[in-house]
């Protein structure tokens, strides 16, 4: 799907990509097709199983298509097209996504780009363009068993972050960081070839807040695409840094692309992540508001209230037998019940 020419508030580069490290010669596939495993949760670097090793541990028969790799089931939950899949799996798509060479993005979507997607008409036709959607939060994925149509778990950014770098320091993939706050991506990248020391980093660019010009635009997709890039995790802000990807996929020609935001805050110890209680409960946005009171306050207002409006919706058309819509700033309506869409993705394939 070809999507129009989007606006670009991403700035100018203010540093060089660090220097390049030898190319990567891991064959992700060794040419049997995609594969159907995947790395287990990041472990001490003299715990860690080969990857070899972990062939062996087979994952969900129905979740990945056996002719691309990607995940093949989805379920609709407030108007995201949320793909059926585990971390495990996300990590085996993403394997495959690099083996296959094709352009391509994933998005980790929460209860507020849901929200966004209500409310912003371009984003729907962009989640659909995307290979896969995952649950980052929780209320997605209680509001998928609500309605009948489970999610297996909660995907996170913040969690896939790690998961991703391990899979790629093992497999010989090269990450590209672009975007946050100045000095973030670097110290990022810096934690993550700690935790992984073959981690191989394509480059990291911090830009400067002020819009690219063409030119400009144009130079930075240089510099990622040059630097052999398997993937690139991006930080510009939802929906900012999915609609950069989207319109500048083509000319990236990178094969997994992803918007992770507050992930790199994370990472580089900038914004202390919420304990694993808050996490496991889905209380991480409680303890992120007693944190951060002035910034996230407005943006967990307007999710609630987006929340309340879709489940009040789901309760009258559960009581009167209708199929009923969230309409967002503009009018569009967005589907709020989970089990109003589920989809094996196939048409998407064919």
């Amino acid at each position: 799907m070809q999507l129009g020419k989007l606006p670009l508030e991403i700035m100018v580069p203010v540093q060089n990509s660090p220097e390049q490290t030898s190319q990567p010669t891991a064959n992700v596939s060794n040419g049997e097709g995609p594969l159907n495993t995947a790395p287990s949760t990041a472990a001490s670097a003299g715990n860690r199983e080969s990857f070899a090793d972990r062939k062996a541990k087979v994952t969900r028969a129905a979740a990945l298509s056996t002719e691309t790799g990607m995940p093949v089931e989805t379920v609709n939950v407030f108007g995201l097209p949320l793909a059926v899949v585990t971390g495990d799996e996300t990590l085996v798509a993403i394997a495959n996504k690099i083996a296959s060479g094709e352009p391509g993005y994933f998005i980790t979507a929460n209860l507020h780009y849901a929200r966004l997607t209500s409310l912003h008409e371009d984003l729907p036709s962009l989640n659909s363009a995307a290979d896969f959607v995952v649950a980052d939060g929780m209320p997605l994925v209680w509001y998928s068993h609500w309605c009948g149509t489970p999610l297996p778990e909660r995907v996170t950014g913040s969690d896939m972050i790690y998961r991703i770098a391990e899979q790629a320091a093992e497999l010989g993939h090269r990450i590209f960081f672009l975007g946050g706050a100045p000095g973030v991506a670097d110290e990022a990248a810096s934690k993550l070839c700690e935790l992984n020391p073959n981690l191989q980093i394509a480059g990291v660019e911090t830009p400067p807040f002020r819009p690219l010009s063409e030119e400009e635009n144009t130079q930075l997709i240089g510099r990622i695409r040059d630097a052999n890039t398997d993937i690139l995790f991006v930080a510009l802000g939802q929906p900012k840094g999915e609609r950069w990807i989207a319109d500048n996929l083509q000319e990236l020609a990178i094969p997994v692309c992803v918007q992770l935001g507050a992930s790199f805050d994370f990472v580089a110890g900038r914004i202390k992540r919420a304990p694993k209680f808050y996490q496991r409960t889905g209380l991480e946005w409680a303890y992120r508001l007693f944190k951060e009171p002035k910034r996230m306050f407005p943006r967990y207002g307007g999710d609630a209230w987006f929340l309340l409006k879709c489940m009040a919706s789901d309760v009258w058309g559960k009581i009167f037998g209708t199929k009923t819509v969230i309409r967002g700033a503009k009018g569009r309506a967005t589907v709020s019940s989970a089990g109003s869409n589920k989809s094996t993705g196939r048409e998407k394939q064919a």
